[in-house]
């Protein structure tokens, strides 16, 4: 399997995680769209996490 397929239809709203140098899984994105399903030479819609830190925090905390 290769860690580069596409999302899928019913993905909008999951996770797009990496799994960093430390070992720790990281959440990067939200997925929003793509073109059909699992289309590795398509690209994916993702919502970068990092713009929102600041909010998600204030937020949460």
């Amino acid at each position: 399997m290769s860690m580069f397929i596409n999302a899928c239809y019913g993905d909008s709203g999951g996770p797009f995680m990496m799994f960093t140098s430390n070992k720790q899984w990281v959440l990067v994105g939200i997925t929003s769209n793509g073109i059909g399903c699992g289309q590795a030479e398509y690209s994916g819609v993702y919502t970068r996490v990092a713009a929102y830190e600041y909010w998600i925090n204030s937020t949460i905390n």
